[in-house]
């Protein structure tokens, strides 16, 4: 052991060893759960918005997609947030907003696989696990 320090040198044995535990807690999991953090994307001119403005957007937005689907005649869309800061969000702040659920009501003429369809396509948007995202068709 004594020969590895000599060799390589001590100031260079303390430096792979902070590199090795800098590694080490880079690679430990963080507080990511699995959502999706939302972006300033949605936000419109005004300096602030509250939270509810702010899903019945991504609503909006959502259920416009769902309805460029064939065979979709109707759609309604719900949206749950999970958030830090309920009753009001700055649009200058790195939104803590994240998208807890996603359920969507289908009505129309379409094929089997549209359900999955738009399921895939929510997966993508929102980054959330599937089972919190429901497309059911009446």
């Amino acid at each position: 052991m004594k020969d590895i320090i000599k060799n390589i040198g001590f100031d260079k044995l303390i430096i792979i060893a902070v590199c090795g535990i800098v590694l080490i807690s880079l690679s430990l999991p963080g507080k990511s759960s699995g959502t999706s953090k939302l972006s300033n994307d949605f936000s419109d001119n005004s300096s602030s918005f509250d939270s509810f403005n702010y899903c019945t957007r991504i609503e909006d937005k959502v259920k416009n997609l769902v309805m460029k689907f064939d065979g979709i005649e109707s759609a309604d869309v719900m949206i749950t947030l999970k958030s830090d800061k309920t009753d009001h969000i700055s649009a200058s702040d790195n939104l803590n907003t994240e998208i807890e659920g996603v359920a969507v009501i289908i009505k129309g003429k379409y094929d089997s696989f549209t359900p999955l369809k738009i399921t895939n396509m929510l997966l993508a948007l929102f980054q959330i696990e599937q089972h919190k995202i429901s497309v059911i068709g009446v």
